[in-house]
Formats: C-alpha cells, structure tokens, sequence
C-alpha cells in the first residue's frame, strides 16, 4: 500500500425492515431463488441456510449467499439485510472502486424487497472499513492530532459522533478510529453512516440510490475534513 493513504478493507449496504419479516420455509426458498436471478452475477457461491429456530433472535441472520472468492457477501435475517464487500487480497481500492457494483446489486434486492415481496424498508446504513499504514507509530499519531494529552499509549481508539443530513434525511456519522497495538503502524477508521432509527421511512429505489450516493460524497469529505490531508 500506498502510505499515509486510505484503502477499503470492507463496504457495506445495510437496509432494515419494518414490521419484523416472516421467513418460514416456503419464504426462504423463495427469495434465495429471486435474489439468485438478480445477483447471480456477484452472488456465485453455494447459498448457507442457517438453521435458526422461528424463536431464534431476529437479527440473526437465516440465510447467507457469497461469490466464489468471498469478496462479495449477503445476509438477511428478520429485521434487516446486509450486502457487502470484503477486500481479498492486499488493500488498494478506494469506495468508488466498489460502490457501482454495490449499488447496482442493492438496487436489485431492493425491487425484490418492495416490489415482489410488498416489505417495508424504514432505514439505511452505509459501513465502510478504511486502514492506512502511516510513517509514524498509530498511537502517537491519533494523540498529536486528536489529543491534547501527550502521555505514550500502546493502543488508543476515538469514537466521534456528528449528526447531519444527506438529502433530506437526518443522519448519525460516526467515525471510529484506532490503532491495533501488534501492527504499530496500521491506523483502521470505520465510517458508519446511518438514519435515525427513530424516523420510521419508505424509502423506494431512487430514494435509496440518493441516500447512498449522498452519503459515499459525504464520508469522502469528512475524511479529507478530519484528516486535514494527513492522510489521503
């Protein structure tokens, strides 16, 4: 990797159901065969039916579908469904790399959801996984930048909330940020960027494409903001 720069190390669509989804059988079945005709493409993997009891906590999720080489990742379970991509080999892709097809894939399920299946989908969350390989220690670069203490820590991490709007929706982003003590040059941020989960929406293809769109040039703006091209 390039040092002193941001690459994806995952990058999820979270998109949240409500009421609670009923998936009996018969239900399961049928989606693993309508998400396989639209996602096939990605989603080439031999599909995993979890065998969770109808008791079984909801957001756990009842089935999974990969691609063959496990970048790509599908799950839903009773309250929300996740669509994912995971880097494989070493990390050089920035989330322009891999939100087209993410998004192309979520603009599917999402037509299954609300078209075929009649469901109800009230939030959205989009999480990305950066890491960075600095020049300096990790620790000793989050504290001079984000710390008035100077003290020597081996691991340090920062939680920072802003709350905000992406397009008409008031939303939550949180940066996260930490070192991993046993890689002291390694520095990790996830961006989770979501609806207020008080705000019950219905939100439909083109409003869901906005809201992810939006939020993609959002989280590029806060980064290079926080930042202050310390890192790329």
């Amino acid at each position: 990797m390039e040092p002193n720069k941001f690459y994806i190390l995952s990058a999820q669509c979270a998109k949240f159901f409500n009421p609670m989804l009923s998936l009996d059988k018969t239900e399961k079945i049928d989606l693993l065969e309508k998400v396989n005709g639209k996602c096939g493409a990605i989603l080439d993997g031999e599909p995993v039916v979890l065998p969770v009891p109808p008791d079984g906590p909801p957001d756990i999720p009842r089935f999974q579908l990969n691609s063959k080489d496990n970048a790509y990742r599908y799950g839903i379970s009773l309250v929300r469904s996740d669509l994912s991509f995971h880097q494989i080999d070493e990390p050089n892709s920035q989330i322009t790399d891999v939100s087209i097809d993410l998004l192309k894939f979520e603009k599917e399920l999402l037509n299954i959801y609300v078209q075929e299946k009649s469901w109800k989908i009230t939030r959205l969350a989009l999480i990305v996984d950066y890491v960075a390989e600095l020049e300096d220690k990790t620790s000793e670069f989050i504290m001079n930048n984000f710390l008035k203490q100077k003290d020597s820590y081996s691991s340090v991490e920062l939680s920072l909330l802003k709350k905000g709007a992406i397009n008409g929706h008031n939303i939550n982003r949180w940066f996260r940020i930490k070192c991993i003590e046993r890689v002291a040059n390694s520095l990790h941020l996830k961006v989770d960027i979501n609806t207020f989960a008080e705000e019950k929406l219905d939100i439909g293809v083109d409003e869901m494409i906005g809201f992810y769109n939006g939020a993609i040039e959002h989280m590029t703006q806060e980064i290079s903001s926080t930042f202050k091209g310390l890192i790329k």
